[in-house]
C-alpha cells in the first residue's frame, strides 16, 4: 500500500484552489432563496445517482469467468 502527502508547496497551492471553489460556489449560491438552494441540492443528489446508476451494470455471469472469481474472492475476503 503507497501513500501519498502533498509537499509544502502542494498545500498552499490546494489552499489557494479551495479558497476559488468556496468563492464559486459561494458566487452561485447566494443569489438564492433557501428553497432554492434546497431544490439544487436536491437536484444535484438525483444527478450524481443518475450519473452512478448509468455506470452500473448487472448481468448473470459464470461463476468461473476470472472476474467473477475476483469479485467473489474479494466478497469472502472483507467479511
Amino acid at each position: 500500500m503507497r501513500k501519498v502527502r502533498l509537499t509544502k508547496t502542494g498545500v498552499a497551492e490546494r489552499a489557494v484552489l479551495d479558497r476559488a471553489s468556496d468563492g464559486l460556489a459561494e458566487s452561485i449560491l447566494d443569489p438564492l432563496t433557501d428553497s432554492q438552494r434546497g431544490r439544487l441540492v436536491a437536484a444535484m443528489t438525483e444527478v450524481g445517482r443518475l450519473l452512478l446508476a448509468s455506470q452500473v451494470r448487472i448481468e448473470i455471469t459464470d461463476p468461473r469467468d476470472p472476474d467473477a472469481r475476483y469479485c467473489l474472492r474479494s466478497y469472502f475476503v472483507r467479511r
